[in-house]
């Protein structure tokens, strides 16, 4: 289960990535032909606006973290919020291994109290008295859940949870957790490999379909660049701005357009200086209209 600590250090990453549209500049001037205009400016979609709902993933964590800014009052943002679980409890698949005790302990807790939404037998949508707007959904661990309450309780398991946070005079911040494993999850973030031997840090996607995804690996520039050069070009990207060197750092940028859809994808990694290896890749929606001169 999530602590307050990781939803704070979750909702630090987002500003921070909305502080980064603006100061971002991966393409710069340095290492082209003289003369030659700078390549265009980096996109990244949605990523970083606080009112677009953005999921983040932690490495290899079972959960992942929806986030999202609204305008409403309590009443409305805790009804904004229950839509948002109803949502998720309906489609997520059920965690993986045993409960935890402090899983046990709230399902014990819960066995008595009346549902705020449910469909019998599948799943069940519980509003908490708390300091902030708050909301738990469960699915049976069974196919089939034992009947009866109380006892019977910890045949449930908890799939998502919700909080709204004010951030102002009707002003919130929704945050939804659910399992990262929920199944039918084709988006762009679980699309993007990373080099072999290298780790995922954070994922960051936004409801517009623009994805982030860091990760960390050993120093190998070269077998990098390969190993993207490869999956870009199975995948049927076409280079924009070749490898480009600046410093320790590489950068290309690479679009392609597909079932009537444009989209462009920035790689971007440095040398950490002992060994090992951080990189970024940024995959961006555009506009379906083509810039004059540009061929698809």
């Amino acid at each position: 289960m999530w602590t307050t600590r990781g939803i704070v250090s979750a909702a630090i990453l987002v500003m921070g990535l909305t502080f980064g549209r603006q100061m971002v500049v991966w393409w710069g001037p340095e290492g082209g032909k003289e003369g030659a205009p700078p390549p265009p400016s980096l996109s990244v979609g949605a990523l970083g606006r606080a009112a677009a709902e953005h999921v983040l993933e932690f490495g290899d964590t079972p959960w992942r973290m929806g986030r999202q800014a609204i305008a409403a009052d309590e009443k409305h943002v805790l009804t904004a919020l229950q839509g948002r679980c109803a949502g998720i409890v309906r489609s997520s698949a059920v965690p993986a291994g045993a409960p935890g005790p402090a899983e046990r302990d709230f399902l014990k807790k819960i066995s008595e109290q009346k549902p705020a939404q449910e469909e019998i037998g599948k799943w069940r949508l519980y509003a908490l008295d708390a300091a902030f707007p708050m909301v738990i959904g469960t699915r049976p661990a069974a196919s089939t859940p034992p009947p009866g309450d109380g006892v019977a309780g910890l045949a449930w398991r908890v799939v998502t949870w919700g909080l709204a946070v004010p951030m102002g005079t009707n002003s919130w911040t929704i945050y939804t957790f659910e399992p990262a494993d929920s199944g039918g999850d084709v988006s762009p973030v679980s699309r993007v490999p990373i080099p072999p031997q290298s780790s995922r840090i954070l994922s960051i996607r936004a409801a517009d379909g623009s994805a982030v995804v860091s990760f960390r690996g050993p120093d190998r520039p070269d077998a990098c660049r390969r190993f993207f050069d490869s999956w870009l070009a199975a995948e049927g990207w076409r280079t924009v701005v070749a490898w480009r060197q600046h410093g320790t750092a590489w950068s290309v940028r690479c679009a392609r357009t597909a079932d009537a859809s444009r989209e462009s994808l920035d790689v971007f990694f440095v040398s950490g200086g002992s060994g090992e290896m951080t990189g970024l890749v940024l995959r961006t929606p555009l506009p379906n209209s083509l810039p004059k001169g540009e061929r698809p």
